[in-house]
């Protein structure tokens, strides 16, 4: 069951993180053309401060999924690797169970204040763009990332309870 949830999430997980690595491109391009228009004379991008944070922002959230997925968060590898199935099982189970419970937050309040800024209608005072836009890709993210970690943590008990090596405990970047 866990298997074929995965097949079908870890797709979507990379699709987010491409958004995310474009979304830094774009962050990259206004910051390099706003310093080319300032250097010519001609005033910068309008806004520019509030484009890039946003796109900080939607790069940042939308790779926390693939970070977890492929274990990027810090480890201390070179003692959980000495560890038995059980024992990598035992260590994967924590961390994954912290990390569902603190991402499982951030969707859940993130989502909160998503529908208060969707409901008050706010906007940037620079150049106006919408405060969802800001949340969008908060909750989406956390919301991901909580799903993965939550279904690495099951297999990572399933590991525990059987002993037997589980490819979610894999920790040469699988995804």
């Amino acid at each position: 069951m866990i298997n074929r949830v995965l097949t079908v999430l870890f797709p979507v997980i990379r699709i987010l993180a491409w958004v995310g690595m474009l979304a830094l491109l774009g962050a990259m391009s206004i910051t390099v053309l706003d310093i080319i228009l300032r250097k010519i004379g001609l005033g910068g991008i309008p806004g520019a401060v509030d484009l890039v944070q946003l796109t900080i922002l939607w790069a940042a959230f939308l790779a926390i999924p693939l970070g977890f997925t492929r274990h990027g968060h810090v480890a201390v590898s070179m003692v959980v690797e000495h560890f038995g199935t059980r024992g990598q099982a035992s260590s994967l189970a924590l961390s994954m169970g912290a990390a569902c419970l603190v991402m499982s937050g951030i969707a859940w309040f993130g989502a909160d204040k998503a529908l208060q800024q969707w409901t008050y209608g706010d906007a940037s005072l620079t150049i106006g763009v919408p405060m969802i836009l800001y949340w969008i890709p908060l909750v989406v993210g956390s919301t991901f990332a909580a799903l993965a970690v939550f279904l690495m943590f099951l297999g990572a008990l399933g590991a525990l309870v059987s002993g037997r090596p589980n490819p979610l405990l894999d920790l040469s970047g699988r995804a």
